[in-house]
């Protein structure tokens, strides 16, 4: 999973950041109206991510 997310934080974005629906980055939805839901999923994720490898925030 920490590879996906990697790869959609990579190349399934937007210029301004936000994610596409297809995180495998194989459509280009450049132009397509984009869900804020994503991008939170995202800082979860992430935040969860840390939490698996043990990181600690100073």
């Amino acid at each position: 999973m920490i590879g996906i997310a990697d790869w959609a934080w990579l190349h399934s974005r937007d210029k301004e950041g936000l994610f596409y629906k297809d995180w495998s980055g194989r459509a280009d939805e450049s132009k397509t109206p984009k869900w804020l839901l994503n991008a939170a999923c995202m800082a979860e994720l992430y935040a969860r991510i840390s939490l698996i490898k043990g990181e600690q925030a100073n």
